[in-house]
């Protein structure tokens, strides 16, 4: 998965939603995905980890541990940042 791919994912409900992956960061053997329901960073952004991986399909749950979510947030933040800077320069 990379940085500006859209994927769709099935809800608990079943249906299916469209997101854009804004950033993909590994910490602690885990991956994460920052994804936002516009192609930029205007919409609401979701961080997600994996949880497993069965054949082709990987499963992604939405982080809802506050500590776990503000650490990833301020991870992601620097990433984007440092992604911004190699833009401009």
């Amino acid at each position: 998965m990379k940085q500006g791919e859209q994927m769709v994912f099935t809800n608990d409900l079943g249906e299916e939603e469209v997101f854009y992956v804004q950033a993909v960061t590994v910490l602690g053997g885990v991956n994460y995905i920052l994804v936002t329901e516009t192609e930029d960073l205007a919409g609401d952004a979701y961080i997600l980890k994996q949880s497993e991986e069965a054949g082709e399909e990987i499963i992604f749950d939405m982080v809802d541990d506050e500590e776990e979510l503000d650490a990833q947030a301020d991870n992601f933040e620097e990433l984007i940042a440092e992604e911004e800077e190699e833009e401009d320069e």
